[in-house]
């Protein structure tokens, strides 16, 4: 019983594209919101100079992100 649970595991073509989408899903599925929010809160914005603001709002809430993350050390980075 074993033996075959350990050869089902080895090399399977399954078990890789399940390993991939267990380990990619949550950063698309995250990418995927991001995308339908921003589209969301653009949905009533007609004019041009409101959604060049409102993008611009948006990506400086995600450098701001970006730059916290890099002053603690980046990802991953153990403060101890």
């Amino acid at each position: 019983m074993l033996h075959f649970v350990v050869g089902l595991l080895d090399g399977s073509p399954v078990v890789a594209v399940l390993a991939l989408t267990v380990l990619t899903g949550p950063v698309l599925l995250r990418q995927v919101l991001l995308f339908l929010g921003f589209r969301w809160a653009l949905r009533g914005a007609r004019q041009d100079a409101s959604r060049v603001s409102l993008f611009t709002t948006y990506s400086a809430a995600l450098t701001a992100r970006r730059a916290r993350r890099a002053r603690r050390g980046g990802p991953g980075a153990r403060s101890r």
